[in-house]
């Protein structure tokens, strides 16, 4: 496990000793597991998160999968995306619209690329 440490600024009046606060805790050496660390209501809408993130580690072309990691550790995106509404009136209309919609509709892409076409 690798640990980040910052040191609290200290008073005037106190011990010249800092103190200690972690500030990051990894226990992966590889970028972008930072994402599971995000709270899993970060989206309102059950199982999207870590749906999207599982639906993520299933694409096998790595320039793909590096841009859609890339673009979820984009501060933006974590602060808007998984509450953002679909539509302002209809389809998906609701706080985590857009990531439930995003995660449906990729879903089925997915299962429609992937089956025989004369089943």
């Amino acid at each position: 496990m690798k640990l980040q440490l910052a040191h609290w600024p200290v008073d005037d009046d106190a011990p010249a000793k800092p103190l200690p606060v972690l500030t990051n805790a990894s226990t992966h050496d590889h970028a972008g597991f930072e994402l599971y660390y995000l709270p899993l209501d970060i989206c309102p809408v059950e199982d999207t998160y870590m749906g999207i993130l599982e639906l993520v580690e299933t694409i096998d072309t790595p320039p793909l999968h590096r841009m859609l990691w890339r673009i979820f550790r984009e501060r933006e995106v974590v602060a808007r995306f998984w509450t953002m509404p679909a539509s302002a009136r209809h389809h998906h209309a609701f706080p985590g619209g857009l990531a439930i919609h995003s995660l449906e509709w990729t879903t089925q892409s997915f299962i429609d690329t992937h089956r025989p076409l004369c089943a």
